[in-house]
C-alpha cells in the first residue's frame, strides 16, 4: 500500500489535487507522515507545502517543524532557501530525509559538502573561486546519488574555463535531469556554456532546461543550441532574456516531448511563427512574459495573436501571462479563446503596465465556461465597483482560489460572496498565504558557518 501511495503522489503536480487524493485514502491506511501532512494542510497554504516545503516557511512558523519532520519522511521535499541554524541540527538528527538547497552557495562553501543527501543545489560562480574548489565539487557531484537538479549563477568578472569543464564532465556523468543556468556578468561565459549545454542535451537524462541571459553574437551557436533542444527529450524549457534563441526556436514546431514552456521576451518575433510553432503541441503548462516595447495598438495586436494561438493547445492545464496591457483586440481574443480551453485548471493574468487596466468585468461570463478551472490569479489589475458587483453575483461552482495581489479596487472592499472561494493577497500582509506560491522568491546566499554544520550535506 505504501509503495502504491508513494508512486501516485510523486506524479501529482498540483498541490490541491494532492490534498484531494490524500483525503480519499481510507483512515486505516494513513501513515503518521500522511496524517502530519494533512494537519499541515490545515495550517499552511498548499502551494507552500507541495511539491516542496521551504525552510523560509518553517522559519516563520517554527511551531510546525515537528509536523514537517514527520511528513517529509514520505511526502514532499525540504528546500533550503534560507539557512536557519535549527534546520541544520534538525537535518543532522534525521539522516533519512533528503533535501534541496536553493540558497546560493559559492564554490568554496560547496567544496565542503559530500552530496549524499542533496536532491538539488544552487552554485554561484565568483571571481574568487579556485580550481581546487571546482575539482572538489565535481568529485562529489559525480557520485551524488540523489542529485537531480542544479542551478548555476555566473557572477564573476572572469571565466574559469578549466573549472567549468571539470564541473560539466561531472554533470554529464551524474543523474542530473534539470539544469538552470543564468549569466549576470561576462559574455565569455555564455559562449563557453553553449558548448557544454549542447553536450548535456545530448545525454539521455536531460529533461528540464532553464537558461537566462546567455547572450552570444553568433548565429551558428544559436542554431546549434536550438538544434540540440529539438533533438533532446526535454519535457520542460524555460528561456528568459534570450530573444535570439526563442526566435529560432519558433521557426519550426516545438518538440513533442515538451510539456512545460516558459518564455520571457523583449520581442516576440512574429506572432504567426509563435502560433504555428506551438499549435497542436503537448504543452500542458505555459508561461509567457511579454515585455515587448511597442506602441499600444501594435502591442494589442501582438497580444491578441498570442492569446488566439492558445486555442490550439488541447492539453493546456496551467496558463500564466504577464503583459503590459490589454486593449480591445486582446480582450476580444480572450473572449473567443477562453471557452475553448476545456482542460484549463489554473490561470494567472498579471499586468505590469502603468495605465489603469480593467480586466475582471470581461471575464465574468467567460471563465465559468472552463469546467476544470479552480485557481485564478488577477494581479495588478483594476476592479471597478461594477466589476466587484458582477463577481459577487457570479455562479462558478469550480472556482476555489482567487489571488488579487496588487489589484486596485474602486469600491470599499473586495470579497467573494461564494463561501467556497478563498480570496488571497488582498492586502499587503497576506502574501505568505498566496494560493499560487510565495509571490516573490528571494535568492538567499549561504553564510559561512562552522565546518561541522556541513556534515548534513
Amino acid at each position: 500500500m505504501y509503495a502504491i501511495r508513494s508512486y501516485y503522489v510523486a506524479f501529482i503536480p498540483c498541490p490541491y489535487a494532492l490534498r484531494a487524493f490524500i483525503e480519499l485514502l481510507p483512515e486505516y491506511s494513513k501513515t503518521p507522515a500522511i496524517t502530519s501532512f494533512q494537519k499541515l494542510c490545515e495550517l499552511l497554504p498548499m502551494a507552500q507545502l507541495w511539491p516542496r516545503l521551504r525552510a523560509s516557511t518553517l522559519l516563520q512558523h517554527n511551531q510546525y517543524i515537528e509536523l514537517a519532520c514527520t511528513a517529509l519522511q514520505e511526502i514532499g521535499m525540504l528546500e533550503l532557501d534560507v539557512w536557519p541554524e535549527y534546520v541544520l541540527s534538525w537535518l543532522e538528527a534525521h539522516p533519512v530525509i533528503s533535501f534541496g538547497c536553493s540558497a546560493n552557495a559559492s564554490m568554496m562553501f560547496a567544496s565542503m559538502w559530500h552530496g549524499h543527501r542533496i536532491n538539488e543545489c544552487a552554485l554561484t560562480l565568483q571571481s574568487c573561486d579556485e580550481i581546487k574548489d571546482f575539482a572538489r565539487v565535481a568529485q562529489w557531484m559525480g557520485n551524488a546519488p540523489n542529485l537531480k537538479r542544479l542551478q548555476i549563477r555566473h557572477e564573476a568578472h572572469i571565466m574559469h574555463e578549466d573549472g567549468l569543464k571539470l564541473l560539466f564532465d561531472a554533470i554529464k556523468l551524474s543523474g542530473i535531469v534539470e539544469l538552470d543556468v543564468a549569466n549576470y556578468a561576462d559574455d565569455d561565459f555564455s559562449y563557453c556554456m553553449y558548448d557544454h549545454l549542447i553536450e548535456w542535451l545530448g545525454t539521455s537524462h536531460a529533461r528540464r532546461l532553464s537558461i537566462t541571459a546567455l547572450h552570444v553574437a553568433d548565429r551558428d551557436k544559436v542554431n546549434s543550441l536550438v538544434t540540440a533542444i529539438r533533438s533532446s527529450q526535454l519535457e520542460s524549457l524555460e528561456i528568459a532574456f534570450m530573444d535570439d534563441v526563442t526566435k529560432v526556436l519558433f521557426e519550426e514546431k516545438i518538440p513533442k516531448s515538451l510539456h512545460t514552456l516558459s518564455i520571457n521576451l523583449a520581442r516576440i518575433g512574429t506572432a504567426e511563427s509563435f502560433s504555428n510553432s506551438i499549435a497542436n503541441s503537448s504543452l500542458a503548462h505555459l508561461t509567457i512574459v511579454n515585455r515587448t516595447r511597442q506602441l499600444a495598438p501594435t502591442y494589442d495586436k501582438t497580444m491578441s495573436r498570442v492569446i488566439s494561438a492558445l486555442a490550439a493547445l488541447p492539453y493546456l492545464q496551467t496558463l500564466d501571462i504577464t503583459y503590459i496591457n490589454m486593449n480591445n483586440r486582446a480582450l476580444t481574443a480572450l473572449q473567443e479563446t477562453i471557452p475553448k480551453l476545456q482542460s484549463l485548471e489554473s490561470l494567472s493574468l498579471t499586468c505590469f503596465g502603468s495605465k489603469p487596466h480593467y480586466l475582471p468585468g470581461w471575464l465574468t461570463l467567460l471563465l465559468p465556461t472552463c469546467p476544470k478551472l479552480h485557481r485564478l490569479g488577477l494581479r495588478n489589475v483594476y476592479w471597478s465597483a461594477n466589476d466587484v458587483n458582477l463577481w459577487n453575483d457570479i455562479n462558478w461552482p469550480t472556482l476555489k482560489l482567487l489571488c488579487v495581489r496588487g489589484s486596485k479596487v474602486e469600491s470599499e472592499t473586495l470579497h467573494m460572496a461564494a463561501p467556497s472561494v478563498h480570496l488571497c493577497c488582498n492586502d499587503d500582509m497576506d502574501h505568505l498565504k498566496c494560493c499560487f506560491t510565495e509571490p516573490e522568491k528571494v535568492s538567499h546566499t549561504i553564510e559561512a558557518v562552522e565546518k561541522q554544520s556541513y556534515l548534513c550535506l
